[in-house]
């Protein structure tokens, strides 16, 4: 995970994630790269996907939510971490993460 994400990261878990949710240490920045999220933009990006997709107001992204059906395939098959069918802010954030990664092995070969 890159260094920037991993401290926001853990700010971020403090307020919102249940404890089974791991932390780790970290004050380094990552290095710019064009076309990057940095770490609020993927925080803003999380709270944005909850708002949007979570029609109940139950903080989490389930079949209770009034939204299609395939979509919530889509978001629970690449997001739900514990397998429950239901998607948390914790795991929006940490599907972001996984995401952002990806992207930036593509498009960022000098390192980040």
């Amino acid at each position: 995970m890159f260094d920037c994400v991993e401290a926001k990261e853990n700010e971020w878990r403090k307020k919102k994630c249940p404890v089974n949710f791991a932390q780790s240490n970290c004050d380094r920045k990552c290095q710019e790269c064009e076309g990057a999220w940095n770490c609020g933009d993927l925080t803003k990006a999380s709270e944005d996907i909850i708002k949007h997709l979570d029609t109940n107001g139950d903080k989490k992204i389930s079949m209770t939510d009034n939204i299609d059906k395939s979509h919530l395939a889509i978001v629970t098959e690449i997001c739900d971490y514990t397998n429950d069918k239901e998607v948390t802010p914790c795991e929006i954030f940490d599907c972001l993460v996984k995401v952002e990664n990806m992207w930036r092995d593509k498009f960022c070969p000098e390192g980040y």
